[in-house]
């Protein structure tokens, strides 16, 4: 189990005041940690082109033992963004198109916070891929 994850995603939802919510911890024999959230998403902007935000959204936080060197992967917990640029297998939310750049280990579950709601205000209008900037690379 990623004890820093927790703490760190605890330490979240005690001062967020409601807007995460940390619902369940499983652990698995391997030492995968996956924390399933609810994220207060009322306040992002939707159109035409971008995804339907509901005004809570829960997703599930998936944590290796290498946690914070190397980042958690995101899934929804539903499919209604299956097809969605950037969303794969239905579930899996693409966060960084190259995380050994984009990610950082200090920044820890807020920078993996703070980085899903840019992705959500993003989807939400539908520019997770801007124009002039580069293609994520697909997925093999």
């Amino acid at each position: 189990m990623s004890e820093l994850a927790h703490r760190q995603l605890s330490d979240l939802a005690e001062v967020s005041g409601g807007a995460i919510q940390l619902l369940e911890v499983e652990h698995d024999e391997k030492g995968l940690t996956t924390f399933t959230v609810s994220l207060d998403t009322s306040g992002i902007a939707t159109s035409e082109p971008g995804i339907r935000v509901r005004a809570r959204e829960r997703f599930e936080i998936m944590v290796g033992t290498s946690f914070p060197y190397l980042h958690p992967d995101v899934y929804v917990t539903h499919r209604r963004w299956a097809g969605t640029p950037h969303v794969q297998w239905g579930r899996v939310l693409c966060l960084y198109a190259a995380p050994s750049v984009e990610w950082n280990p200090a920044d820890g579950m807020r920078g993996l916070i703070a980085r899903l709601n840019l992705w959500l205000q993003r989807a939400a209008a539908g520019e997770l891929d801007p124009a002039g900037q580069p293609l994520h690379p697909p997925v093999a």
